[in-house]
């Protein structure tokens, strides 16, 4: 799988800003040279209630721009405006993303009234920006209109369900064999734009463990992607072989005190290798909470031969 684009959202419903790299937060991507700028962190409301591009398609061209200490958003017919992030409003404004409560901090009237002139509307229109310092976001879990497998800690701000959104453009292209009237990927508005060969609607996911399921746990390590114009002179792959992976492939029956499990890479699976061989730089063993020991074994003329990689202590809470 590979990163084609970057995008940010600062607003809710306006316009994306792409970038070569980006900072994976817990409230989604986040400007790397000023992480207080992040995806959805922004949100336009009528009368506390949040707008969109479904009820507003205008909102689409509301382009913003990343400057020092904030934002600056053009829009046609219109000056440009310049969104400050430092100092923060201080107007706290109760709010609605959908029919969820959460708080922001309301701009002037200034800013206001620059968008009730865009809209050419008469109604209570504000901007309002988070705060995770003295707000709450909203939990990303039992959205009854999109079932999802999030965890107690997962939220988003002002983001429609979870923080950030990955789409392939194979899943588009599969998509557009069933469409008379073809979209593009941005109509999805995705902050992460992959390819992945040939298999549409590839999953990724990131695990956090709070095996103590302690609150306020949060972890700020994120990830930095890099975008290139130069392909990397080595190609690197990612081989999976094990059991079934789920809790019943890795079944200990009752009444034992060690139970191995074994499992073997059919005679084809290195014949697809190329001719100059591959070479492995590092391994990722895992096996949840069960496992203790975890080993791969190179078997040559049906002998193992050597060790590939040997986990005599594996501890789930230890993974590199």
């Amino acid at each position: 799988m590979n990163v084609k684009e970057l995008r940010i959202y600062p607003i809710k419903s306006c316009g994306g800003v792409k970038v070569q790299e980006a900072l994976i937060t817990r409230y989604g991507l986040a400007l790397p040279s000023d992480p207080r700028i992040y995806d959805r962190r922004w949100m336009i409301v009528k009368n506390g209630r949040h707008l969109s591009q479904r009820v507003l398609p205008r909102m689409a061209l509301i382009q913003p721009s990343f400057v020092k200490d904030g934002l600056l958003l053009q829009a046609p017919n219109m000056p440009d405006l310049f969104i400050p992030i430092n100092p923060l409003p201080k107007e706290i404004m109760d709010c609605y993303c959908w029919d969820e409560p959460i708080f922001g901090l309301r701009y002037d009237d200034n800013i206001s009234h620059w968008f009730r002139t865009y809209f050419q509307s008469d109604d209570k229109i504000d901007l309002v920006i988070f705060d995770e310092k003295q707000f709450q976001a909203r939990s990303s879990q039992n959205k009854p209109d999109f079932p999802n497998v999030a965890q107690d800690h997962d939220v988003s701000v002002y983001h429609d369900v979870c923080p950030i959104h990955l789409c392939s453009l194979e899943s588009v292209a599969n998509l557009n064999t069933r469409l008379e009237k073809k979209i593009k990927i941005y109509n999805f508005r995705p902050n992460i734009i992959v390819t992945n060969g040939d298999e549409p609607y590839a999953e990724v996911r990131i695990h956090f463990d709070n095996s103590k399921l302690l609150s306020n746990n949060y972890d700020n390590s994120g990830i930095r992607f890099y975008i290139g114009n130069e392909l990397r002179k080595y190609d690197l792959g990612y081989l999976t072989f094990a059991v079934h992976e789920s809790s019943a492939g890795i079944a200990i029956p009752p009444v034992v005190n060690q139970f191995e499990i074994d499992a073997y890479c059919p005679v084809d699976f290195s014949q697809k290798f190329p001719e100059s061989g591959i070479t492995v730089i590092s391994a990722f063993p895992h096996s949840h909470f069960q496992g203790k020991s975890v080993w791969t074994k190179i078997i040559l003329n049906k002998r193992a031969v050597e060790y590939l990689f040997n986990a005599e202590s594996f501890n789930f809470n230890y993974q590199f």
